[in-house]
C-alpha cells in the first residue's frame, strides 16, 4: 500500500516539466511563425500562377485581332488554354472552352477540374473577350511539397527546443539530486555530516536549508550526550 501511495504521489520530474514547458513554448512560436510562412507560400505560388497566365494572354492577345481561326499557344507554356469571344463567335486553342467570366482573374471549374483564369477585354477592332487560364494541378503539387517541408521543420524546431530544454533541465536538477544524494547518506549514529552543493541559486538556497537543520540537529544531539555522561 505504500508502494502504491507513494507511486501517486509522485509528479513528473522537474526536468520532465522544463522539458514539456519549453516544448509548449517552442509550439506555440512556431506554430505561429509556421502559419505565416504556409500563407505566404499559397498566396505566393498562386501569384506565380498569375503571372504565368499573364505571360501567356501577353503573347497571344497580338495575334487575336487577325482572327479567331487559330489562337497561337504560348511557346513555354503550351498548357495555357485560351478562349476567345467576339460578336457571338468562341474559339478555343484547345479542346477545353472556358467560361466567359467577368474580367479580372477568377476561379472556375471545367469538367470538374480546377482553373484559374484571366479574362481581358479587347475594344480593338472589335470588342472581344479574351480568357486565359491554366489549371491548378501543378500550383497544388508545388505548394504541397512546400507545405510539406514547412511542416517537417517545424516539428523538427519543436524537437530541438524540446530536446535543448531536457539537456538544459538536467544541469539545473543536478544540484538537487547531490543534495538529495548527500541527505540520504547522513548517518544518523555517525559524525555531523557535510553538506556543501552548488550550482542553481535555488538548489544552494536548499541545501543551505538543509545544512542550518541538520547542524541544529547534531548540536542537540552532542547536547544531549554530553547531559546523559
Amino acid at each position: 500500500m505504500n508502494t502504491l501511495a507513494r507511486v501517486f504521489r509522485r509528479t513528473p520530474s522537474l526536468q520532465s516539466r522544463v522539458a514539456f514547458a519549453t516544448g509548449i513554448a517552442a509550439a506555440i512560436v512556431v506554430g505561429i511563425v509556421g502559419t505565416i510562412v504556409w500563407i505566404g507560400i499559397t498566396n505566393d505560388r498562386k501569384e506565380r500562377l498569375d503571372r504565368r497566365l499573364d505571360e501567356a494572354a501577353g503573347f497571344a492577345i497580338p495575334f487575336l485581332p487577325r482572327g479567331l481561326d487559330e489562337i497561337p499557344r504560348p511557346p513555354h507554356d503550351e498548357n495555357v488554354v485560351i478562349t476567345a469571344r467576339r460578336n457571338g463567335q468562341v474559339s478555343s486553342n484547345s479542346n477545353v472552352v472556358l467560361p466567359e467570366l467577368p474580367v479580372g482573374y477568377a476561379d472556375t471549374d471545367v469538367n470538374g477540374i480546377r482553373y484559374r483564369v484571366r479574362t481581358v477585354q479587347i475594344h480593338m477592332p472589335d470588342p472581344m473577350l479574351v480568357a486565359v487560364g491554366a489549371t491548378y494541378d501543378a500550383t497544388i503539387v508545388d505548394t504541397n511539397n512546400l507545405h510539406r517541408r514547412v511542416i517537417a521543420l517545424c516539428a523538427f524546431a519543436i524537437g530541438a527546443a524540446a530536446v535543448a530544454g531536457w539537456a538544459l533541465a538536467a544541469f539545473a536538477v543536478r544540484p538537487l539530486k547531490r543534495l538529495a544524494q548527500q541527505t540520504r547518506d547522513i548517518d544518523p549514529e555517525g559524525d555531523a555530516p557535510h553538506i556543501d552543493v552548488r550550482g542553481a541559486t535555488e538548489a544552494v538556497e536548499i541545501a543551505d536549508a538543509v545544512k542550518g537543520l541538520v547542524d541544529r540537529v547534531w548540536e542537540e544531539k552532542g547536547r544531549t550526550k554530553a547531559a546523559l555522561a
